[in-house]
């Protein structure tokens, strides 16, 4: 009978001695999304204090501000993501080309086309957002959906 080899980098970083543990990102996050609240209810939006996260937000790779903000009666039945949760757009015509991806730096909510994913304390957001950078194409490639109205992950 074989025993499975341990995984164990030939480099190691000072403190660090057990052997890599191939983890399930579901065990190691949650995962979560949003909605639009009615925009034909303009007490959702006026005075609004609280960033909304949309597709055109994710632009750059940390997100402090957003183009729309909503207000307290807007965000009451949507969750508010707290910092370091990594935001996803997940439909977007975007999508063609690339998977928009960031790092909150303030709590927010977000809408329909963003996916959240928030990881455990023994998770770096961190490294899970320089992952999802580096393996950009290759994560469209196998994931994105082509020929529907919307692409999407």
């Amino acid at each position: 009978m074989m025993t499975e080899q341990a995984k164990v980098p030939a480099i190691r970083f000072a403190g660090f001695t057990d052997p890599w543990e191939q983890r399930k990102l579901e065990n190691l996050a949650s995962f979560g999304g949003g909605h639009t609240p009615s925009m034909a209810d303009a007490s959702n939006y006026v005075d609004g204090k609280i960033l909304w996260v949309t597709s055109q937000d994710v632009k750059q790779h940390y997100i402090e501000n957003t183009t729309t903000m909503i207000s307290e009666k807007g965000a009451a039945t949507l969750t508010l993501y707290p910092s370091d949760s990594i935001v996803i757009v997940a439909r977007s015509g975007i999508l063609r080309h690339t998977i928009p991806v960031a790092k909150l730096r303030k709590p927010a909510t977000v809408n329909q086309d963003i996916k959240v994913i928030q990881t455990v304390d023994s998770c770096d957001s961190s490294w899970l957002l320089q992952y999802f950078i580096a393996s950009n194409k290759t994560l469209l490639r196998e994931y994105g959906k082509t020929g529907t109205t919307v692409e999407s992950i």
